[in-house]
């Protein structure tokens, strides 16, 4: 990890794929925090989030329980019509589900018209 920060550090080109990717990294390597820390750096670097940076943020928030983030990752994806999006949604349903708001859950797994496996599997742990 270490190497790939100064890789990421030193460049002169950065752009969403490289602030996913070391979002992924801090996220593999288990420092949970820091992916959140990054996330806001790269929207302060004038880089929008897209569904992929989207979809690798929302599992780390509901590992850490981090529903304000959470939340704010929700409404940015509402905003930017990422919704809805499967990963996205199963990612959402776990995070309200980890928060103790089955409630919210229960209404990501309503508004999908389409429900498959990975929606059905996200329901039934959110129980």
């Amino acid at each position: 990890m270490r190497s790939g920060r100064q890789v990421f550090y030193s460049s002169m080109e950065r752009n969403a794929i490289c602030w996913t990717a070391m979002i992924s990294g801090y996220a593999s390597n288990g420092r949970l925090e820091q992916p959140l820390r990054s996330k806001i750096w790269m929207q302060q670097e004038g880089f929008n989030l897209d569904i992929v940076t989207i979809a690798t943020v929302l599992p780390i928030c509901a590992k850490l329980r981090a529903l304000t983030q959470g939340k704010e990752v929700h409404a940015y994806a509402l905003k930017n019509w990422f919704l809805p999006n499967v990963s996205i949604v199963s990612s959402l349903m776990i995070l309200y589900s980890k928060c103790v708001m089955l409630e919210y859950s229960l209404k990501m797994f309503d508004g999908m018209e389409q429900r498959n496996v990975i929606m059905w599997t996200a329901m039934i742990d959110s129980y």
